[in-house]
């Protein structure tokens, strides 16, 4: 059955009192933890430069291209 059943990423499915020796974290806590975790981690790349630039001259982007790349606060983690 291991094998055959999804084990969900963010819920905790530690006895309770492992649960509270580890922070007695709700689902809420572990689920902003993991979002911010991608969004510091993770820098999708499918868009050209070529594309980025004919977005940018067409629209009023305000989120600069810099700001769409690693940067060394987020290699830190």
């Amino acid at each position: 059955m291991q094998s055959e059943f999804l084990y969900p990423k963010i819920a905790d499915r530690a006895p309770p009192g492992v649960w509270e020796q580890e922070g007695s974290k709700d689902i809420l806590e572990r689920a902003h933890e993991t979002a911010f975790e991608i969004l510091s981690t993770h820098f999708p790349d499918h868009i050209t430069p070529k594309t980025d630039t004919n977005i940018r001259d067409r629209f009023p982007i305000l989120l600069s291209r810099d700001a769409m790349k690693p940067s060394a606060r987020s290699k830190k983690g």
